[in-house]
């Protein structure tokens, strides 16, 4: 994936940077913490409980970020002028509270799952001591759920 593709897919007031940048030069990774950040990667800069992740911008663009995601991007515009083909990326976000019951798409396909997920006692509660152990037990219960759907469609053709 390029700079080019994921400004396409997130949803922004604006894109800052040079226009005439090589933006098809492929991102390596996303990275939240400006400590993890490698070359041609994306810094997610956004606000979050204990620390403000635009504070660590500029360590992201010193270790070579490729470009900047954001939700509050007036607050480095002065970046911009430095580093002149950085792009940045603002995210919107909803101006109108939703309220009530809002139906999020096809997450009943999800509940459904879950649902048959519980119908296996060892699954119930989690009495494993590994996650490995747990995780494999919830392959087995899926791999049972889905050769049961199979020989039911089977013996009905």
């Amino acid at each position: 994936m390029n700079w080019k593709e994921i400004a396409e897919e997130v949803t922004a007031v604006g894109a800052g940077g040079d226009p005439g940048g090589d933006f098809a030069q492929p991102v390596t990774g996303v990275e939240y913490d400006s400590r993890k950040v490698g070359p041609d990667s994306v810094f997610v800069a956004m606000k979050g409980g204990s620390t403000d992740g635009n504070r660590y911008v500029e360590k992201a663009i010193a270790s070579g970020a490729l470009g900047i995601i954001t939700d509050s991007a007036p607050k480095f515009d002065h970046l911009l002028v430095f580093q002149a083909g950085m792009p940045v990326l603002e995210v919107v976000k909803h101006t109108e509270v939703k309220r009530g019951f809002v139906l999020l798409p096809r997450r009943w396909v999800v509940e459904r799952s879950f649902a048959w997920a519980a119908r296996f006692r060892r699954l119930a509660r989690d009495y494993e001591r590994l996650a490995k152990t747990l995780a494999g037990l919830h392959y087995l219960a899926f791999a049972i759920l889905m050769l049961a759907n199979l020989a039911r469609q089977l013996t009905q053709s």
